[in-house]
């Protein structure tokens, strides 16, 4: 994985080095996380066109997550994996604490399934 995509190997190896956190913990400490890079450990879903992250299925404050930077397969794992609204899927994601237009969103890199 690393050999092809000098970039992907980069996020790899920068998610191995960063601290996993729980939603909650991303959800108190957002607005100080702006800017920095993080793992978090959620369930994700992908609803609508869109994908969020959450602690669980009742969960009804999601986080938007930007996903147009991950690679292509990982992309189509989502669609696959995390479509069905009450199961979600498992995962951790590496990314970017941002706000866009006044919202928290997530601006992820790279994905593992858990």
């Amino acid at each position: 994985m690393c050999i092809r995509d000098s970039q992907l190997c980069g996020a790899h190896l920068a998610a191995l080095a960063t601290k996993l956190i729980d939603i909650d913990d991303l959800r108190v400490d957002f607005d100080s996380l702006v800017g920095n890079v993080v793992r978090v450990a959620a369930m994700g879903y992908y609803i609508g066109n869109n994908f969020v992250i959450k602690r669980n299925s009742t969960d009804m404050n999601p986080i938007s997550v930007n996903i147009l930077q991950i690679p292509r397969d990982q992309k189509k794992e989502i669609f696959q994996k995390c479509g069905d609204i009450r199961a979600g899927c498992k995962l951790v994601i590496f990314g970017t604490v941002m706000k866009q237009n006044f919202r928290n969103e997530f601006f992820a890199l790279s994905i593992e399934w858990k």
